[in-house]
């Protein structure tokens, strides 16, 4: 079972269940919740977290990442041209307004989800062990593409992309 506490001079004062991820903007509190029993489970949202408990979904994702205020997130959006869905990486206000893509097409949705913002880039996982690069005009750069491999990007230090990987 997971969850969250928040806590006001040392004393426990609200619950969110099945809530993690949480991020505070403006005295409203934001987070992911698994809906189900435990972590273990697929179905989950990004939410507007209330103080008695319950909770308001805001965008249907796996998972989100905090920059500067807003979050980022992997969804599909239909392509018109072909009337098929393609993933993306959107994103949005922390109150989930202002929704944009912001990435190319991903290849298939990643194993493991990492989207990092490094000054005007955009760092992302693309399917297993692709980590692509969205340069500040735009263009598209596959940094790494070892598909037989699973990576998962763990952090940017002094324009270096740290990353595991798992054969």
């Amino acid at each position: 079972n997971i969850g969250t506490k928040k806590f006001v001079d040392g004393e426990m004062v609200a619950f969110y269940p099945n809530a993690y991820n949480v991020y505070e903007k403006n005295g409203e509190l934001y987070g992911m919740v698994a809906h189900g029993d435990c972590i273990c489970d697929s179905e989950r949202s990004y939410c507007r977290l209330n103080q008695d408990g319950t909770h308001d979904v805001i965008i249907d994702c796996w998972q989100v990442f905090y920059f500067d205020d807003k979050i980022y997130y992997y969804d599909a959006a239909l392509d018109e041209d072909d009337d098929e869905y393609q993933i993306y990486v959107f994103s949005a206000d922390v109150d989930g307004g202002n929704v944009s893509i912001v990435s190319p097409e991903v290849t298939e949705m990643p194993t493991y989800q990492t989207v990092i913002v490094y000054g005007e880039y955009l760092i992302y996982s693309d399917f297993n062990g692709g980590i692509c690069v969205k340069k500040p005009n735009g263009e598209k750069i596959d940094l790494y593409s070892e598909y037989s491999a699973m990576t998962q990007i763990q952090f940017v230090n002094d324009s270096y992309v740290y990353y595991t990987e798992c054969e």
